[in-house]
């Protein structure tokens, strides 16, 4: 039971923090945790200390729990790990993806609905990124990967709702993953390594320079 109930509190404070609810560096109260989600003080601690394996908190020993911030440090490691993963996979995958798959997901990224709000479409474009590297990473039957990359990608939704434009004009990564798709229509394995190795150099770049102006910025 409380293994049952350690994972409902990981489940849902994960949640809150690749959610932005609780936002990055802001403090996390155990007591407020455990009057929210009904749960004791254990569990919500077991789930914490699993999260911060996860690089998704800091624990600081008496002195309190805080998201934890996206960094370059963190940013580069993500890219790291999914300019070395990724390519690979995508490259392997390459006959897999069903032809009416990628022609639907080709259609929804150059042909939006309309009338949504600049917030609405940020949204909508994360969650279509999410759903084209997750198709391509469980297509490839190996779940190590797969646990990797799981984590890899929760740290990646942080980066891409942080850095992301929030305007499609302006968002590179729409050619970028319509390019994949395309590569993947051909069925050409080489190409869509060389593609899926170009948008994640060129993401982590765009990512990079977000952050570093940011900074910048506050400093000012």
């Amino acid at each position: 039971m409380k293994q049952g109930k350690t994972d409902l509190a990981y489940r849902i404070i994960k949640g809150k923090i690749l959610s932005g609810e609780l936002k990055a560096l802001s403090d996390i109260s155990e007591d407020r945790l455990q009057e929210e989600l009904n749960i004791s003080r254990t569990p919500i601690r077991e789930a914490l200390q699993k999260l911060e394996q996860e690089k998704l908190v800091y624990i600081y020993p008496r002195k309190g729990i805080i998201v934890s911030g996206v960094t370059v440090e963190l940013l580069n490691e993500v890219y790291e790990m999914r300019e070395l993963i990724e390519p690979f996979v995508a490259k392997s995958v390459c006959r897999k993806l069903p032809e009416d798959w990628l022609l639907n997901m080709k259609q929804r990224l150059v042909e939006p609905p309309e009338g949504m709000t600049p917030e609405e479409r940020k949204a909508y474009y994360i969650d279509l990124d999410k759903e084209l590297h997750n198709q391509i990473i469980y297509s490839y039957p190996n779940t190590f990967i797969h646990n990797i990359m799981g984590n890899i990608y929760d740290h990646n939704h942080r980066i891409f709702a942080i850095t992301s434009s929030v305007n499609e004009k302006h968002n590179v990564s729409i050619p970028e993953h319509v390019a994949i798709i395309e590569a993947f229509l051909e069925r050409d394995p080489d190409k869509v390594e060389m593609r899926m190795k170009e948008h994640i150099v060129s993401s982590r770049k765009n990512a990079i320079e977000y952050l570093i102006k940011q900074h910048q910025t506050r400093e000012e």
